[in-house]
């Protein structure tokens, strides 16, 4: 075995920081149950009160920051959902977060096929700057499977935060007189479909666990119900406003070549969107340390 004495060897520690909250997957989910409030001056979205299937842009009245983009429009689908982006996700794509549709991102209160029950959707902007909330709500909805289910009523609002960029996803009255038990999604799409963070469940909205797939779903049926004010949270990490910290070297190492040597470092700062790379001196690697 060749032994290459470095002598005191001072390999470079190298702190490196990019963007933080690039990734929906980043993003720290919470929930809480508070007062549903319908929107109490209503705009309609502008798919008329028989709607199916439908998507429309609107303007949202201040930057909001998601998945590493400042957006000022959103594209509702009336199947629950709203994305981002200029790639429409299509009037019939029932499935927002594990669709591979090129769309930037995506917020899913009830992903699925849904239909009007003889209202629109309607949005509003509450608040005044810097906190304003843009809000898009769904009214009365009804779940659709070979023709609108009779006895569903959908209420859900997907808000929008000025500032924290934070997001929620509440519901209101949401009930089904029809045993029959099917599915939607609910969570955040990133730029493509293996960026996500959803919620699923088989029996209770209120014990949702992380999906551990982008088609993780969430059962619906006339026992299985999110409770009125079921509100669902996403907020991004904190962003980097500095590069961190370089670590230091705790004492001088000896290295072989073809052995293995434990490189220790002090001052090593954990965080999003933080990492570390070890790097050695020009010199010493063309003294023939490979």
């Amino acid at each position: 075995m060749k032994f290459t004495p470095l002598g005191v060897v001072m390999l470079l520690f190298l702190a490196i920081h990019s963007v933080c909250y690039s990734q929906v997957n980043l993003y720290s989910f919470s929930q809480s149950t508070n007062l549903y409030e319908p929107i109490t001056t209503p705009t309609n979205v502008g798919f008329g009160t028989g709607w199916d299937d439908g998507t429309m842009v609107l303007t949202i009245p201040f930057s909001f920051y998601y998945n590493g983009s400042n957006y000022t429009s959103v594209r509702v689908n009336s199947n629950g959902y709203v994305t981002f982006g200029a790639t429409s996700s299509g009037n019939t794509n029932f499935t927002p977060l594990s669709s591979n549709t090129g769309y930037t991102a995506a917020i899913s209160a009830f992903g699925r096929d849904i239909i009007n029950n003889g209202e629109d959707l309607t949005y509003t902007t509450v608040g005044s700057s810097p906190n304003q909330v843009f809000v898009v709500q769904w009214n009365n909805a009804r779940r659709y499977s070979g023709g609108g289910v009779v006895g569903d009523v959908l209420n859900f609002q997907i808000k929008l935060y000025e500032t924290s960029n934070t997001i929620e996803v509440v519901y209101g009255d949401c009930y089904a007189t029809n045993s029959s038990s099917l599915t939607c999604q609910v969570g955040l799409r990133g730029a493509s479909n293996t960026d996500f963070n959803n919620r699923t469940t088989t029996s209770n909205w209120s014990t949702s666990s992380a999906g551990g797939a982008n088609n993780s779903s969430m059962t619906n049926s006339n026992t299985i119900m999110p409770l009125s004010g079921l509100t669902f949270s996403w907020a991004p990490p904190a962003a980097c406003d500095a590069a961190p910290a370089t670590p230091t070297v705790t004492s001088p190492v000896n290295i072989c070549n073809n052995t293995s040597t434990i490189l220790t470092a002090n001052g090593v700062e954990v965080g999003v969107g933080v990492s570390y790379q070890w790097k050695l001196p020009l010199a010493e690697h063309q003294d023939g340390l490979q």
